[in-house]
């Protein structure tokens, strides 16, 4: 009977030592293969690894970021450019639009376009204007007589604000693609060129192209789309106007995109988008799937009213005794106010700016949102 209690009890012992080194050793397995599953993910990238920086900018639609092996290749260089750059170039931008800009809505999507915004209380117009070295062959193509026709009846009703606006499609002369001319383009543009080609961590050839986008009046609708695999394998993309969130939808294939413009605007395009925080003068770079697979776009935005949106400013930066001051002198925003749980992230200034006049549109404004804030 001892013995047989014994032999039992070392049989017991060596499967507790054994349960033991398994249940050591699981956690750093575990780690080894998440290591060796980024590195994998990663493989493709000729470029820096990703950073928490990049990470910060990134929110997914439950509000929080992605984990590194998730990011599809965003990369963000903070303040990459200086105000005094910034100046400049929205300064060269407008002179480029002057002589190279036209209008890049087509005819039969302005009556749609025009529908997604009647419902809106801001005050807003549809606009886009464009300035590329593409060939004029990619930019136009044949038209009916009946497709000419309804053409120059809507551009005859049309209220131009812009004197490019009614233009034709322009190529620009510096090119594009094997034919991007770099002594074409202007010095400014020269420079910024050859400030991201000197980047550390990044593996870059030749340029491709430069593209000016260019939209105002609170509009800031780009529809999804991946940008032309002619311009190269990475994207560099910056802001100069104003502040903006880009959002990163994956494949139709792969999620249900939402049909209906109003959905778009409240919940975005699919549950797997990811909205990028893209601030002025920051430097936004699109590799791999981001640049490859996964289309780009930014939402037309939600009405806000500019009293709340201000006051939120106000008090993200005031003192406690500013905010038992101002407290006094404006009701605060209440549980039920729409604002009540949100954070101006960008265009503080511009909404600090805001005149608010008599009239009914000027007391909204239209807003993104940045993975759920």
């Amino acid at each position: 009977f001892f013995s047989y209690m014994t032999s039992v009890s070392v049989a017991e012992t060596r499967r507790f030592i054994r349960l033991v080194y398994a249940v050591s050793i699981a956690p750093a397995a575990t780690l080894v293969s998440y290591v060796c599953y980024v590195k994998w993910k990663l493989h493709r990238s000729t470029h820096r690894a990703y950073t928490p920086n990049d990470m910060y900018y990134i929110r997914g639609m439950h509000g929080s970021s992605p984990s590194f092996a998730a990011n599809p290749g965003i990369r963000i260089e903070p303040d990459f450019l200086s105000p005094d750059e910034q100046e400049k170039l929205r300064f060269e931008c407008k002179m480029l639009l002057s002589l190279y800009g036209y209008n890049v809505i087509p005819f039969w999507q302005r009556p749609n376009w025009n529908k997604q915004i009647a419902a809106l209380l801001s005050s807003t117009r549809i606009n886009a204007y464009k300035v590329t070295g593409r060939s004029e062959r990619e930019l136009s193509a044949p038209m009916t007589e009946q497709a000419e026709q309804l053409k120059q009846e809507q551009e005859a009703a049309l209220i131009k604000v812009k004197p490019y606006e009614s233009n034709e499609p322009i190529q620009a002369p510096w090119n594009s693609a094997h034919k991007f001319d770099m002594n074409a383009l202007p010095k400014i543009f020269q420079e910024l060129v050859q400030k991201i080609q000197s980047l550390p961590g990044y593996k870059l050839g030749l340029a491709r192209d430069v593209t000016i986008d260019y939209r105002d009046d609170q509009y800031f609708k780009v529809d999804p789309h991946v940008t032309p695999g002619l311009d190269g394998v990475t994207v560099f993309m910056l802001t100069l106007q104003s502040d903006g969130v880009m959002t990163i939808v994956p494949p139709k294939k792969e999620a249900f995109r939402r049909a209906s413009a109003d959905d778009v605007n409240k919940y975005s395009f699919t549950d797997q988008d990811l909205d990028v925080l893209h601030k002025r003068g920051d430097l936004l770079c699109l590799t791999d799937d981001a640049r490859e697979k996964m289309d780009w776009c930014v939402r037309l935005g939600i009405d806000a009213r500019v009293n709340g949106l201000k006051q939120l400013v106000k008090r993200k930066h005031a003192t406690r005794d500013d905010r038992d001051e101002d407290e006094n002198e404006s009701q605060p925003l209440s549980e039920h106010d729409e604002l009540y749980h949100s954070a101006v992230v960008g265009n503080e200034d511009i909404v600090e700016n805001i005149q608010v006049t008599s009239d009914d549109n000027a007391e909204y404004m239209l807003c993104d949102w940045w993975g759920n804030t």
